[in-house]
């Protein structure tokens, strides 16, 4: 429409005017611009323009007025600024409609929310094959065939495993097993699977029957934090301190490696003395299950009915090397097995030798005798070479080619292993 107009205003204007443009000014109205035809142009000579109204000029280019003009803002008229009014008009009926009926509004955002959670909750449970938990009273945790609901779609076969706490079978399991083995895995597994059950939530399992939790603890990852002036292991500490004031014979408490922070012995001192706090509770005790790799800690607690020993599965092959099965079972680990994990991901087959030779002899109290392979005694006749080389060497009479070949030498003695 406005191209239009201006080649109507167009044939009626002088001959020396040969571009006019129509242009829309909110709260001005339409207009007709036209680029000065001459630069030597001043207002007076703007004001003589036929059957124009000059307004006003701005970078080389003038606006007027036309009967065309005046005829476009009565209609359609200023629609920007109509259209900004009836925005605000409406925003502001829609403000009043809001603080009139906010306790409804609430309430109904709530109710959408609410049937929001149990739309994804059935979604999940029929893409999932989650099963409807059991909700009882009494210390009882029993899952047949758990599983992770984030580790599984992050893995073609999930292995899953069976978890029975209770007054007759124990309720503080102590789980040890070879890195890597899914130790962590399956204690948040657990935790996962108490959680969802009490927020209303079908379960990852084949069937479960909970007992009423009043509280959920870990101690399974702390981070550092400046804010906080705590270290990771101060961070565990807290969350262990937390644990065991804040635990009843109805919480579960799930442990993950905690004194690995620390030194071995400190560590290991630290973790007994806990578990031990927790078994002489007795009917008080609450469910706790418990990761680590300190192989001797039940050596160091006196002997419960409520304590059981599980590890996670694993074989080894002819070849030495482990292969998980991701199944728990009763009993205790034999070995960490870091060697062997090392060796499954590609550590140098020198350096897990080395480690072999070194746990060997730290096993039967012997002497770490220096590692003497014939590229290490070849390395070490080469460096010594070399410095007496350079000992002997009359600095004042090194020529610049001597000197270059002495600096590369030495860099090629430094790539040695």
């Amino acid at each position: 429409m406005m191209s239009s107009v201006a080649e109507l205003e167009l044939t009626n204007l002088p001959e020396y005017i040969k571009y006019i443009s129509m242009v829309y000014i909110p709260e001005i109205g339409y207009m007709v611009s036209i680029p000065y035809w001459d630069m030597n142009l001043t207002e007076e000579d703007l004001r003589k323009v036929p059957g124009l109204d000059f307004k006003f000029h701005a970078n080389k280019v003038a606006y007027f007025k036309s009967a065309r003009c005046y005829e476009l803002d009565k209609n359609p008229g200023d629609l920007k600024v109509d259209m900004m009014e009836m925005e605000s008009k409406i925003i502001l009926q829609l403000i009043q409609y809001i603080q009139q009926n906010m306790e409804y509004l609430v309430k109904l955002i709530n109710l959408l929310a609410e049937l929001d959670c149990l739309l994804a909750f059935s979604f999940v449970a029929r893409d999932y094959n989650f099963v409807c938990p059991e909700l009882v009273d009494g210390r009882i945790i029993e899952i047949i065939k758990g599983r992770h609901p984030l580790q599984e779609l992050c893995t073609m076969s999930f292995v899953p495993n069976d978890t029975v706490s209770n007054d007759e079978q124990g309720v503080v399991k102590l789980l040890t097993g070879p890195n890597a083995s899914g130790k962590s895995i399956y204690l948040k597994q657990v935790a996962l699977i108490a959680y969802l059950a009490h927020i209303g939530s079908f379960v990852p399992a084949e069937s479960a029957k909970i007992g009423l939790l009043d509280h959920l603890h870990s101690r399974i990852q702390s981070v550092e934090s400046m804010t906080l002036h705590l270290s990771s292991f101060m961070g565990d500490i807290r969350q262990m301190t937390m644990s065991l004031h804040n635990s009843s014979p109805t919480s579960l408490i799930i442990i993950d490696e905690f004194g690995k922070g620390t030194d071995e012995c400190d560590g290991i001192g630290l973790l007994a003395a806990c578990v031990q706090h927790l078994l002489e509770r007795k009917d008080l005790c609450p469910h706790v299950m418990i990761s680590t790799h300190f192989n001797s800690l039940p050596d160091l607690l006196t002997p419960s009915s409520l304590l059981s020993l599980q590890t996670m599965d694993y074989i080894i092959t002819d070849n030495g090397e482990i292969v998980y099965l991701y199944k728990l079972k009763l009993g205790m680990a034999g070995s960490k097995f870091a060697i062997q994990v090392g060796t499954t991901q590609n550590v140098p087959k020198s350096i897990t030798d080395r480690a072999s030779q070194i746990l060997e002899a730290m096993s039967h109290h012997t002497v770490i005798k220096a590692d003497l392979s014939n590229r290490r005694i070849d390395n070490h006749r080469k460096k010594r070479n070399y410095f007496e080389k350079l000992a002997l060497l009359d600095i004042d009479k090194v020529s610049l080619q001597e000197e270059e070949n002495l600096t590369k030498e030495f860099n090629n003695l430094c790539e040695l292993e």
